[in-house]
């Protein structure tokens, strides 16, 4: 799905063993100690007895020195995340970071390798103590109880609080009600439309949209439109139980998305997003469907159209209400459940949230970071954007329109989880199949409804 950036993650299902730590028998550790004290006084404290006590002490301490230092599992390693932990380990916080990087750098031998230890390691008590999920789907290591409630850190805080984040993207990686993982940025891409055809559909269901399609036949729904996408659009935030409702046959609600699917090529050229303003603004195209990285392309969009305002319309969904996906940029932030070191990787979020260790980072690593996912930190974006002026003189959002863009942008962001990776790649082999004419669309149901039910009872 999605362009093919959910492969890895199906290796979520492939790991179902948990693996128990080995720990350490530190009562006999301290008996054995006592017995050398003891051994040493009535000898009259000899040389070798005391070499020997002397040579546990030091053990003893370097170990104790070792709970300071917080292990970061990251996929590969990164220059900005270099310099965050850099200016983290330069403070006086009482830890040190020591990344533990599982694939690039000469670390792993295939992707595939890689993968599977860092989720042999998660599972099992012997990761790391903090963790960027970049590969890993969060939600089926919550669901299994691998990773940590952020929420009672953030409780507990004195720098900063669950509410200052964005209610979307705390809701987007909450699940039982634990908030298991946070990125600081991100970027977010949905559908953009004419703001007088957004007002005609309140609604903004798959149904709506496929009655868009067939009334407007004669304009493509977005400039670069594949198969795949529009597969995308109508089914990653439908009810997939109403995908197996078949008895329409080529009416049905998959019928209809998979004979619309099919007039579009399987593959196409890139546009950019700037072409695709230009294309919704001339009538060219219905939709753009666009990635919003820095709140400044909104002013963008507007100069681009000449004041023609284009919406963040969202992609439909099956109770209506619109939806874009939140893209994590510069990593997903989690701590594992069995971590060793859980206050030392929350006292490097907290900091790293908080700004704490910014200027450092920001010195050495000079590029826009994306769409902050802090309420303080997107204000301030907001209110840096308002005070720049155009040169070439065209018109810019008003305060007002800019800010009602970035909370319906914000407002409409969810997550795609690997979990139903198996289901969609059922239903995209089908697809596939009927798209190169080797089966008939109501074959192609049929097997859909057959493989697709039988998936979810096993998954129950």
């Amino acid at each position: 799905m999605k362009r093919n950036k959910y492969a890895l993650l199906l290796f979520v299902f492939m790991f179902s063993l948990l693996f128990m730590p080995a720990c350490q028998n530190t009562d006999s550790k301290s008996k054995g100690l006592e017995d050398l004290q003891v051994s040493g006084n009535q000898e009259g404290g000899s040389q070798e007895n005391s070499s020997e006590i002397q040579g546990i002490e030091e053990k003893e301490e370097m170990q104790e020195e070792e709970k300071d230092v917080v292990t970061l599992g990251v996929w590969k390693s990164f220059r900005l995340l270099d310099a965050y932990i850099a200016a983290f380990n330069e403070e006086d916080f009482g830890y040190r970071i020591i990344p533990r990087v599982y694939y690039g750098d000469g670390v792993g031998k295939s992707e595939e390798d890689a993968m599977q230890r860092m989720l042999m390691e998660l599972t099992s008590g012997t990761g790391p103590d903090l963790v960027l999920l970049d590969y890993v789907d969060e939600q089926s290591l919550a669901q299994q109880g691998y990773l940590e409630d952020l929420s009672v850190y953030l409780a507990e805080s004195k720098l900063l609080s669950k509410e200052d984040f964005l209610e979307g993207v705390v809701n987007s990686y909450t699940y039982g009600g634990k908030l298991v993982a946070l990125p600081r940025w991100m970027a977010v891409e949905t559908l953009w439309g004419k703001s007088g055809m957004v007002e005609e559909i309140p609604d903004w269901t798959v149904e709506k949209m496929l009655d868009l399609v067939e009334k407007q036949s004669s304009v493509p729904l977005t400039c670069d439109m594949t198969r795949e996408m529009f597969l995308n659009y109508c089914l990653l935030f439908v009810d997939k139980n109403k995908l197996l409702e078949i008895d329409e046959g080529a009416e049905s609600f998959l019928g209809r998305i998979l004979k619309q699917a099919v007039t579009y090529p399987e593959h196409t050229s890139y546009v950019q997003w700037e072409e695709q303003c230009w294309q919704v603004r001339d009538g060219e195209v219905l939709l753009a469907d666009m990635t919003i990285e820095y709140i400044e392309q909104l002013h963008m969009i507007y100069s681009l159209t000449d004041g023609d305002e284009l919406v963040p319309i969202g992609y439909p969904s099956s109770d209506g209400s619109p939806k874009a996906i939140l893209q994590v940029v510069n990593g997903l932030y989690a701590i594992p459940a069995n971590a060793g070191n859980k206050e030392g990787a929350w006292t490097f979020l907290e900091h790293f949230y908080a700004g704490d260790l910014d200027q450092r980072a920001e010195k050495q690593v000079s590029r826009m970071l994306g769409i902050p996912t802090l309420k303080k930190e997107l204000e301030e974006a907001v209110q840096e954007e308002m005070g720049k002026t155009n040169v070439e003189g065209k018109l810019f959002l008003s305060e007002e329109q800019l800010r009602d863009h970035v909370n319906v942008l914000v407002g409409m962001v969810s997550t795609f989880h690997a979990s139903d990776m198996p289901f969609w790649n059922i239903l995209e082999e089908e697809a596939n199949i009927y798209f190169k004419g080797e089966k008939t669309l109501e074959e192609t149901l049929q097997m859909i409804e057959n493989r697709g039910s039988m998936y979810l009872e096993e998954a129950q």
